[in-house]
């Protein structure tokens, strides 16, 4: 859920990388990523902070708003943006994670988690016993659940309600996202504000593979589950935003350049990867993440610095 600006539109890619949906306001739309251009729409009654993502199988999409002091969960088919089912909890709560056919949610203090699971054509909602407050969680390998609560990391089974074991990493303070690439096998952690902190870990052991200070804050972080790639958004309030790509394999970072003011942004991977950027008013802009398309790429300044205090458990 990469969103640079607070009130940018919520945008998400399809598994495959041949659809990206948009929620902006209180309007839905499918864009066609090859023709660039929209192939379906839906009127979403308005709402704030909304979220959107393809869950579940057969694909569905899902989008998650707030509304009269409530929340507002909404599930649609794909590719004709029908509805097809609706859930509205009587608490003001956001989207933390979005875990295969769940949607994880808690409210903006970190307390009162509950899961949603589409069903069918039906949401399902319970609560789950995370520690509170959590405040940072992302989807796990094998569609379980990565929270980040009172400075540690554990990892859940969400079917079983369960927490499986924690990560023992020395995570910094003002953890702001998690996430996961390079097929599960790597571990990234971001820091907010200030200058950005950057670190990623391998997951088997949990050492620290690298450890970099970018400069500017991070103001927003999307890491490819199927490559080594990390996408950064980094510059501080009301200054111009640089997207930053990081290939962990190369260790190597690369600007991407770009034109005119980024809500949003979501990359697709694939044999021609692109980031789809959201401008706040406007088309989905398309621009090649390819090497010979973009800046000269640079080594990156960082080292891999100690190994965790202690090794993660085994993975189950």
């Amino acid at each position: 859920m990469p969103r640079v600006l607070v009130d940018g539109p919520a945008l998400a890619a399809s598994p495959d990388g041949n659809l990206v949906a948009a929620l902006d306001g209180d309007r839905l739309a499918l864009w066609d990523v090859a023709r660039r251009s929209v192939v379906a729409e839906a009127e979403v009654p308005a709402g704030s902070l909304g979220e959107v993502a393809f869950v579940a199988q057969p694909l569905r999409l899902v989008t998650v708003a707030r509304a009269g002091g409530g929340t507002v969960l909404r599930a649609f088919a794909v590719p004709s943006l029908e509805p097809i089912a609706l859930l509205e909890l009587p608490s003001a709560l956001r989207p933390l994670a979005f875990v295969g056919a769940r949607v994880v949610l808690a409210s903006d203090d970190g307390e009162s988690p509950r899961v949603a699971l589409l069903a069918n054509r039906s949401f399902v909602a319970d609560v789950i016993a995370l520690r509170e407050p959590a405040l940072v969680a992302a989807q796990a390998p094998e569609e379980r659940l990565l929270v980040e609560a009172r400075g540690q990391l554990e990892f859940w089974d969400l079917v079983g309600k369960r927490a499986l074991f924690r990560l023992n990493l020395p995570l910094p303070p003002a953890l702001s996202s998690v996430g996961f690439t390079a097929r599960g096998r790597l571990l990234w952690v971001a820091t907010r504000g200030g200058r950005g902190r950057f670190e990623v870990f391998r997951f088997s052991d949990g050492r620290r593979q690298l450890q970099i200070d970018l400069g500017p804050p991070i103001r927003a972080v999307e890491g490819s589950p199927t490559t080594n790639r990390i996408l950064l958004a980094l510059g501080g309030d009301g200054e111009p935003v640089e997207l930053t790509q990081i290939d962990l394999g190369a260790r190597e970072r690369q600007a991407i350049p770009i034109e005119g003011t980024v809500a949003s942004f979501v990359t697709i991977e694939g044999a021609h990867p692109l980031v789809v950027i959201a401008p706040p008013d406007g088309a989905l802009g398309f621009v090649s993440l390819a090497r010979a398309t973009g800046a000269r790429a640079q080594p990156l300044v960082g080292g891999a610095g100690s190994a965790a205090d202690e090794t993660m458990g085994p993975r189950p």
